[in-house]
């Protein structure tokens, strides 16, 4: 278990621009009410944002606009409702209507307004618009530079069980200390690292296939990624408050989804590299199946943009 030798505490010290899309419907919905849910620095600002879609006609958009802002301002009002609940009123909340592309718009507004972090409902189109060219959410996901929580769970209160996947690389390890900015000192973090074997590809004809060396060789890597894993959580570490580590020899993918359900997670935490160009739409293997298959909420943190 890793712990900050200094005795150190790493504290949420919390988000000062949140954007949250919506799309003004039940999964849009849960994005707005887990925002009021989020660790907020004193003096936050959140910004409710709706996107109206390309290819609205003319003669209806006046009309679409106007409904629109109406049920944002109703939405920014139970937002600050929310809020008073927790006894935050030194939050404020804005809203926006734009016009767009849904995903790119959002992306761009983020960058405007220098968004810590967007937070966005899971699904907002019908199923076969998702089948066609994916939801929002995935989209936004693909195209932003800032960190995109997806959001799928009502949220009833902070965040209680993280899964983070960790594949010991620098993007792995700021996905986790965003996971531990989002994670109560009372909730758990969990580190999830699978990795295959490298000794599978050995010829048959070399010592290392015979069984005891390979049980040696297999078990001084486990404490290698240990070590590794241990060296990579001790910034994030707070006393009282280990981070548990999951580590073996699985695919990433399948083991996290995995930890996260037998754990009841309700958030999991990846890190995935931004690309430039048409790259940019290409997520890596684990982000797009955590996106795809997870039961919970999903933080997905891109660097190298």
């Amino acid at each position: 278990m890793a712990k900050p030798k200094d005795g150190t505490i790493i504290k949420a010290i919390g988000l000062n621009r949140v954007l949250v899309a919506t799309d003004l419907s039940l999964d849009g919905g849960r994005a707005v009410r887990r925002a009021s849910r989020l660790p907020l620095r004193s003096g936050a600002h959140l910004l409710l944002a709706y996107i109206l879609p390309e290819g609205v006609q003319r003669s209806a958009e006046s009309v679409i606009l106007g409904a629109a802002e109406v049920e944002l301002e109703a939405a920014q009002q139970k937002l600050e409702v929310w809020l008073r609940h927790r006894d935050r009123q030194d939050v404020t909340v804005a809203t926006k209507v734009m016009k767009g592309n849904p995903a790119e718009a959002i992306a761009r507004l983020a960058e405007v307004i220098d968004a810590e972090l967007i937070c966005i409902g899971r699904r907002g189109l019908s199923r076969l618009q998702r089948a066609l060219m994916g939801s929002t959410a995935r989209r936004l996901v693909r195209l932003a530079r800032r960190p995109v929580l997806v959001v799928s769970r009502p949220a009833t209160a902070g965040y209680r069980h993280a899964v983070v996947g960790h594949d010991l690389t620098p993007i792995a390890a700021r996905a986790a200390r965003f996971a531990r900015q989002l994670v109560p000192l009372t909730g758990r973090l969990t580190a999830v690292h699978g990795y295959q074997d490298p000794l599978e590809n050995i010829p048959p004809g070399l010592i290392l296939n015979e069984p005891r060396v390979r049980r040696f060789e297999t078990a001084k890597i486990l404490g290698d990624r240990r070590g590794r894993m241990e060296l990579a959580l001790e910034p994030l570490a707070v006393p009282g408050k280990e981070w548990q580590q999951v580590i073996e020899q699985a695919d990433p993918r399948t083991l996290l989804l995995e930890v996260a359900r037998k754990r009841n997670a309700d958030l999991i935490a990846v890190g995935s590299a931004a690309r430039t160009g048409v790259n940019r739409l290409i997520l890596g293997s684990v982000a797009e199946a955590v996106l795809e298959q997870a039961p919970c909420d999903v933080l997905v943190v891109r660097t190298g943009a």
